[in-house]
Parts: C-alpha cells; sequence; structure tokens
C-alpha cells in the first residue's frame, strides 16, 4: 500500500503556525536568483545527491528548513530528491496567507519572475504531462538550463489551503523521479539493503488516565522527527517497498516475463497474504479513519485532552492494523517474485 501511511500521517501531523508577514516584500533579482535559476536552487545545484531534508522520508516527514530575510514573502523551503537516485530535483517555498492577500501577492511575483526574464510556460491544468501534474494550475514560468534548451527549469506559483507557494523544478530530473517512482530504475542499480526499523509501541487508552503520560502522548502528535510513531512507520513502508520496486525492476528488465505476467504475479499474491483475500482490505478501512479524524478533530476543539489522547491512541492502533496487513502483502509479494525469479533463472543478488 504505497504511500498510504504518508497521507494518513500528513492529514493529523499539525504543521507549525507560521507568523504572518507584516508586509508583503517582493524579492529582487538576486534573490529569485537564488530561489530558482538552471543552476540550482539555494546554495544546492540540481542533481546533486545528499541535500538535507530530500529524501523520501524527510520530505514526507516535512524535514525542510526555514529560509532567512529577504526572499520576500517567503518563510520556509522543502528540498524534495528524486525517488530512487537521491538527485535534488525541486524546491517548494513557502508561507501561509489569507487569500485577501493571495492574488495580488501572486500577480507581483509573476511580473517579477518576467521581468527577471522568465517566459510563461504553457501548462493547461490537466493537460500536462503525468509527471508534471503538480506544476498545472496557478502560473508557471520556464527558463532554459543551456542555449540549446535541451531542458527547462520551472518556476510554479500556486496558491491552496491558505498557502501560497513557489516551487522550483528542473525538468528532466521531475521526469526521472517520475519514471523511477514508477519503477524504472537506472541501469546498475544494487539491490537496496533493507534496514529492520522496528514497530514503535502504541500506548493504551490506560495512558490518557495519566496526566503526565496524556501530555507526552499529545505533544507527540507535532513530533516529525525520523524516530517518531509516524517517521518509524513510513520508514518501514519506504523500504519494503523499495526492495518490492527493485526486485520487480530486476525482472522486468531481464526481458522473461511481460507485464501482464508480472502484474498477475503481484497481484494474486499481496491478494492471497490479504484479510479474507481481498486486495483493497486496507482501503475498505478508510471509513473508519475518517470516524477517527473528526473524533480527534472534536477533542481538540473543546479542550478535550484525555478525549485527544484517546483518539491519538486509536489512530496509531489503526496504523498499526495496516501496517501489519501491508506487511503480510509485502511479504507474500516478494516471496513470489523471489520464486519467479529462481524459475527463470534471474538474479536478485
Amino acid at each position: 500500500m504505497r504511500a498510504q501511511l504518508a497521507i494518513f500521517a500528513l492529514m493529523l501531523t499539525p504543521v507549525p503556525a507560521q507568523a504572518q508577514p507584516a508586509e508583503l516584500p517582493i524579492p529582487d533579482a538576486t534573490a529569485l536568483d537564488r530561489l530558482c535559476s538552471p543552476r540550482g536552487t539555494m546554495q544546492f545545484a540540481f542533481g546533486e545527491t545528499g541535500v538535507p531534508g530530500s529524501s523520501k522520508l524527510e520530505a514526507t516527514l516535512g524535514h525542510g528548513f526555514d529560509l532567512p530575510p529577504g526572499f520576500g514573502a517567503f518563510v520556509s523551503a522543502q528540498p524534495r530528491a528524486t525517488e530512487w537516485s537521491g538527485q535534488l530535483m525541486e524546491m517548494t517555498y513557502s508561507v501561509k496567507l489569507p487569500q485577501s492577500q493571495a492574488a495580488g501577492y501572486t500577480a507581483q511575483l509573476a511580473e517579477a519572475l518576467a521581468a527577471a526574464g522568465w517566459t510563461p510556460a504553457d501548462m493547461p491544468e490537466g493537460q500536462q504531462p503525468l509527471y508534471l501534474m503538480g506544476y498545472g494550475g496557478g502560473r508557471t514560468f520556464q527558463k532554459p538550463v543551456t542555449e540549446e534548451a535541451t531542458t527547462r527549469v520551472l518556476a510554479h506559483l500556486d496558491y491552496l489551503l491558505g498557502e501560497l507557494t513557489l516551487s522550483c523544478g528542473r525538468d528532466d530530473l521531475l521526469r526521472r523521479h517520475a519514471g523511477e517512482a514508477f519503477g524504472e530504475l537506472p541501469p546498475g542499480t544494487p539491490r537496496p539493503s533493507v534496514p529492520e526499523v522496528a514497530l514503535p509501541p502504541v500506548q493504551t487508552a490506560a495512558d490518557c488516565n495519566d496526566p503526565a503520560r496524556l501530555e507526552a502522548v499529545a505533544s507527540s502528535m507535532n513530533d516529525r522527527s525520523a524516530d517518531s510513531f509516524i517517521g518509524a512507520m513510513l520508514a518501514r513502508t519506504t523500504w519494503r517497498d523499495r526492495l518490492t520496486t527493485w526486485m520487480t525492476w530486476k525482472l522486468e528488465t531481464s526481458g522473461k516475463i511481460d507485464k501482464r505476467r508480472m502484474l498477475t504475479l503481484l497481484m494474486n499474491s499481496a491478494g492471497k497474504a490479504s484479510p479474507g483475500g481481498n486486495l483493497f482490505a486496507t482501503i475498505q478501512m478508510l471509513p473508519e479513519l475518517f470516524d477517527k479524524i473528526e473524533m480527534l478533530a472534536v477533542a481538540e476543539k473543546i479542550g478535550d485532552r484525555a478525549g485527544y489522547c484517546r483518539g491519538i491512541v486509536d489512530f496509531r492502533g489503526w496504523i498499526a492494523r495496516v501496517d501489519g496487513i501491508t506487511l503480510r502483502q509485502t511479504q507474500a509479494t516478494q516471496a513470489a517474485l523471489a520464486a519467479e525469479a529462481k524459475r527463470l533463472g534471474v538474479s536478485l543478488d
């Protein structure tokens, strides 16, 4: 169940409030060049590996960084790397803004980008290629990376749910990311080593009867570290999915199995390991999740700390149950892939 735990985590993990700027300054040409240029973004070059906070897990947990003054109204930045090769492909800058200010400020930023040599990119929403879906709508500008214009850098302004963002991404790396996400790995990619990420402890409702434990549980919802509950659960699914992707890629690139056979193999193996043979058992658990979200929101709104604590316990119990199902599905899938590789004489070392 690739990435579903990430979605659930973000639905319930609060984002620290950002201070509203008294004014909305426009970044000058130098600041715009640092925010986004054909060379890179901030102090990082496009294609660079090891950029702090850019891995899939770090980006999901929101491990970006605060911006110093001088970059217009933007106050934070989140780097993102390609799915498998870990190359910096994009930086997204953001600031919380009321809707009444967003349209005017976006127009001013667009004028500043045009003055700095950026040209409008034709990105009609719903018509752009899949790998550029995030650049549809809003306003998108482009600059060529080289004089031959074999690829380009995109600057995308968008406003959603009270947040204004400027995304800066390089076209070819965004395309590479999409390919890697669908299992098109770089030639010679070695088998990933999968660390053992222990299932983090899930508190019980009894913890919510103790004031000290109650506050510890409630405050833990703000923890986005890698060793937090959500961080550990995301790491478990991330590494499991990574190995499955690699095994699938090795089989497909061997030329000894077609896509129909591969799809049948994956679905049958995961289905047999699912409760009642239902491959979509975790999807059917979603209504239960929405109930828990509503209970959490009500408890927080009325200041019921004990109820909020119990809601967190229930939510984490739900996540643990989903993890148990996906673990069995993954183990069955990987066993089936290993058996198929052996039958076909394909090495998975």
